[in-house]
């Protein structure tokens, strides 16, 4: 694996390593480097370093630990010196100072209800895969930056940038990122010099949706509504043969042996995605039709059959997935009391 295949996204690494977490909200808040290679020791790779992309992660938290000892620096400097303080972005940062913490919006999980925003320890190589906060002010500079790169004097890191990363290809420089309680959407078109930012406070994934019809917006004159999940009219009543654990079919976006539990919280259903040392938060699920239904903190359909259900994506988690997975129910609910009682 080199250091270009974990820039480009294509190392073979998996899209994130199993964790030892104590809250599900804040994933990191426990991630060392030692996890990061002990990880590294044992993993498997999905496919051949170089073969395909796939979106990592841990191959991201990798670099930037591997940049930090070769420079003797930490991250957090790095960044700072090479990058922010170049852009003039004084309000940007990875760990906010105490004076600036009244200013951040309370972030708001899939069910609406209040989360943290994420933390991590100090030069925790997670910082390296999303720890940035940031005003839309400060992302702006980024895109006036991006729109005249002489002016920014960051013009060679672009022009590397499109060299070396084939980032910035046909003068766009977009990306997006979500965490428990928050999600973020840039996108800048040097040649047309359009750009668009999309902050939210909810961990929401049809805010990419959102981001998507605006661009399209921006780039036809044409507005589109976007596409949300009906729910059904009437209730719809839980069949107990869904409930129980489902085995994941092999993936990069998912931990070997991860499972999906679907259980119900009265007349809705919940789902939590578990491995070995990581349970996720519990996601409301509500009913299209009977056997159907969405999610609200991923984009995506779950259709139940016999032993069975889909999980079929939306926009934005297709990109994750590819397509329909088939997951077998291998436990039903009467059999749940030993992997709830995990740790």
């Amino acid at each position: 694996i080199t250091l270009h295949h974990l820039a480009k996204h294509r190392s073979g690494l998996p899209r994130d390593a199993p964790l030892v977490i104590v809250d599900p909200r804040l994933p990191d808040a426990d991630f060392t480097a030692n996890d990061l290679y002990r990880f590294m020791a044992e993993c498997e790779l999905h496919y051949k370093p170089g073969a395909e992309f796939s979106y990592s992660n841990i191959g991201y938290r990798l670099l930037g630990d591997a940049v930090v000892r070769v420079t003797k620096s930490t991250y957090i400097d790095l960044m700072q010196d090479r990058v922010l303080n170049p852009l003039g972005l004084t309000n940007t940062f990875f760990v906010l100072p105490p004076e600036q913490t009244h200013r951040l919006v309370p972030g708001h999980d899939g069910n609406g209800d209040e989360t943290p925003a994420w933390t991590y320890q100090k030069n925790s190589p997670g910082m390296a895969s999303g720890a940035l906060k940031s005003t839309a002010g400060d992302m702006f500079e980024v895109m006036e930056a991006w729109f005249d790169p002489r002016a920014s004097g960051l013009a060679p890191l672009f022009k590397s940038l499109a060299k070396e990363l084939d980032v910035g290809r046909g003068g766009v420089l977009a990306h997006s990122g979500q965490t428990t309680g928050y999600h973020t959407m840039f996108y800048a078109n040097r040649n047309s010099k359009t750009g668009l930012i999309v902050l939210a406070d909810t961990g929401n994934m049809y805010f990419s949706a959102l981001g998507s019809k605006i661009l399209k917006f921006l780039k036809s004159g044409k507005i589109e509504p976007i596409q949300l999940p009906d729910p059904a009219e009437e209730p719809v009543e839980v069949n107990r043969e869904w409930l129980g654990i489902y085995e994941l079919p092999t993936h990069p976006v998912f931990l070997p042996g991860t499972v999906l539990v679907i259980e119900q919280n009265g007349e809705n259903l919940t789902f939590t995605t578990r491995a070995d040392t990581f349970t996720s938060i519990a996601q409301n699920l509500y009913p299209k039709s009977t056997g159907r239904y969405f999610g609200k903190a991923l984009d995506m359909e779950l259709v139940f059959g016999n032993g069975y259900l889909k999980i079929v994506p939306g926009w934005m988690t297709k990109s994750m997935l590819g397509g329909t997975l088939k997951c077998k129910r291998v436990r039903p609910v009467e059999e749940q009391t030993a992997v709830n009682d995990q740790p």
